[in-house]
């Protein structure tokens, strides 16, 4: 080693001399520590007061959540501004900005400048559609109802039982219930019905309190999915089975079987009721749902049958993913 780097060694770790800075008359003769080199430089010096080294840091949120209350308090109220139309200084009125329930925009299969859609020239021709009307009585509503019960009951199943035992004398026949909003066609005596049922598990009282809510047309959001729901329902009385959302027929006589392929088709419908113009409409999709007769354990044994050393690789390719349905209760497992 040279000369040269022997002294730039001990010139590097002796410790340099640094110049006393200038004071002011007055000051003391305490000099702060100088500014550390490399990763020491911009560290905080260690504190001298021992109280202040032992307590950690914490941030003074006492004195922040007081100056905050006090900006508050101090900070004059604004009164609230009103949502005003573009181009004027009037204030638009609450009732109007605010969308109804019955509020809904039909659909529109036409111009709004013609009346009819028939053309001018050409032969007629006679289509069918798959668009059935559903016919309702001049001024009939939908009446909604709030049911609250007291003391309240959880099962929707108990909630059911209770009010249908009040049908044949109150109610009538015709309801429908999701365990917290009652449909009814007809509109009950008073707006605001209270009933009594007795629980059956410790004979306590039960109050049910039927509120009128809203009357509804049947061109309603709220009425065309009453509507939606009593036709799944009368699809699953004529004995149709429900698959996600639609409804197919698994009698023996509708289903077809494909043996080479070992497939079996069911027929079924895919359902809508909609406001189409001044009409409310169901539309009814024939829909086919095509199902495997062979389950998962007739695939895994062919596949463990065929070659046993790649039985778990190809299982793995040929079932991942691939959607399961259980015949006891038909429900769908992907």
């Amino acid at each position: 080693m040279s000369g040269r780097g022997r002294a730039r060694g001990r010139a590097r770790g002796a410790p340099t001399s640094q110049p006393e800075p200038a004071r002011r008359p007055g000051e003391t003769g305490a000099v702060p520590p100088p500014a550390g080199r490399g990763r020491a430089r911009g560290r905080r010096p260690p504190p001298t007061d021992p109280a202040e080294a032992g307590a950690p840091a914490e941030p003074p949120m006492q004195q922040m959540a007081e100056m905050s209350m006090a900006a508050a308090a101090a900070a004059p109220s604004r009164p609230r501004q009103e949502r005003t139309r573009e181009g004027q200084g009037q204030r638009e009125p609450r009732e109007r900005r605010r969308r109804d329930d019955n509020d809904y925009d039909p659909v529109r299969t036409r111009p709004a400048n013609r009346e009819n859609k028939r053309g001018e020239a050409g032969q007629p021709v006679e289509i069918v559609a798959n668009y059935f009307a559903l016919r309702t009585l001049p001024e009939w509503r939908v009446y909604q109802y709030n049911v609250q019960y007291n003391p309240d009951i959880i099962s929707r199943g108990m909630r059911r039982g209770m009010l249908r035992e009040h049908e044949k004398a109150t109610l009538g026949r015709t309801i429908a219930f999701d365990g917290m909003i009652l449909y009814l066609p007809k509109r009950l005596p008073s707006d605001v019905t209270t009933l009594t049922s007795i629980r059956t598990s410790d004979q306590e009282p039960i109050q049910i309190t039927v509120t009128l809510t809203n009357e509804l047309p049947p061109s309603s959001p709220q009425c065309l999915q009453m509507f939606n729901v009593i036709f799944r329902r009368v699809l699953a009385k004529i004995g149709m089975q429900q698959i996600q959302r639609h409804y197919f027929s698994a009698t023996a006589s509708d289903t077809t079987r494909i043996e080479a392929h070992k497939l079996e088709i069911w027929p079924g419908f895919a359902t809508s009721i909609l406001q189409y113009e001044t009409r409310v409409m169901l539309c009814a999709d024939v829909a086919h749902k095509v199902l495997r007769t062979e389950t998962v354990l007739d695939v895994l044994s062919s596949l463990y049958r065929a070659n046993k050393a790649t039985f778990r690789e190809t299982a793995m390719k040929k079932l991942v993913g691939t959607v399961v349905m259980t015949r006891y209760d038909l429900s769908v497992c992907v």
